[in-house]
């Protein structure tokens, strides 16, 4: 297994490539890449964000907010103050543009009494059928004073499921983020969707009654390479050739490469991909 790592302003960024027939090299792949043989689960906090999503999840994007408030220096976040400078810090150094809440950091705090700032991490599943964010609390948060949030904002419950009503006071993206929202006591997490069914479908993983994105091995083989990753983006194959196509180059780029893979051979078929950052400002 090769390892490419390229520093740009104290970030490092990672990238891996599941590949498929196994132990092919694409070797006009150059600056950064990996590419990795079958490896085992070394349940990171990665592995376990995965292992909540549907197996027949296409995109998954992940935030590991622990280590984000431990390399920004930031301690528990527990001030407006902390929770802002987590807010705006983590945006301009690029570790949430995976997140679906990151940007709402205070606001949320205000409506549901956490937020990023509260989390171990967080992953936002997307696939066909459709979307959730999973996050893990943090040990410094009370689960009954979660548990009883979504009534006091108005939010009807179903079963183990909440849903938004016209009463509840959260609006714009948020609103959609977490119109409807379930809380797994066991586990510390919190499920969220624009639709009670996905909820539901999650929720299905969760407890074990349907397999998770984990037991898709070439997607567990690149979790596996970006263990350590303070945020990570995983992409199906046809989500990332499609994101990878050289067809998207300018001409004289597309011809450059489309030289570099004469001389080194086709290109495979890409089972998984994914990319992510670590912040080594420290």
């Amino acid at each position: 297994m090769d390892e490419g790592v390229m520093a740009v302003t104290s970030l490092r960024f990672v990238v891996s490539w599941v590949l498929a027939p196994l132990l092919v090299i694409a070797a006009a792949l150059t600056g950064g890449y990996l590419v990795s043989a079958r490896a085992g689960d070394a349940r990171s906090s990665l592995t376990s964000a995965l292992d909540t999503l549907p197996a027949d999840t296409l995109v998954a994007g992940f935030t590991n907010w622990s280590a984000i408030r431990d390399a920004l220096d930031l301690g528990d976040a527990s001030t407006p103050g902390v929770r802002a400078a987590l807010n705006d810090d983590a945006s301009l150094r690029d570790l949430s543009t995976r997140s679906v809440i990151g940007r709402s950091v205070e606001e949320m705090h205000q409506s549901f009494g956490w937020s990023a700032a509260d989390l171990d991490w967080e992953v936002y599943g997307q696939a066909g059928d459709g979307a959730a964010m999973v996050a893990r609390f943090d040990d410094s948060i009370s689960l009954s004073d979660v548990r009883g949030t979504p009534r006091t904002l108005g939010y009807k419950q179903d079963g183990p499921v909440w849903n938004s009503t016209s009463s509840s006071p959260i609006t714009g993206e948020l609103a959609a983020t977490l119109a409807s929202l379930a809380i797994v006591p066991g586990k510390r997490l919190v499920v969220a969707a624009g639709r009670e069914t996905y909820v539901r479908t999650v929720l299905q993983v969760i407890d074990r009654d349907d397999p998770s994105l984990l037991t898709v091995r070439s997607a567990a083989d690149v979790a596996k390479a970006l263990t350590g990753t303070d945020a990570a983006l995983l992409q199906s194959g046809p989500v990332a050739c499609d994101a990878t196509s050289l067809k998207k180059l300018p001409a004289d780029v597309q011809a450059q490469a489309d030289a570099a893979i004469a001389r080194a051979g086709d290109l495979a078929e890409v089972d998984f991909a994914g990319r992510g950052i670590v912040d080594t400002s420290t």
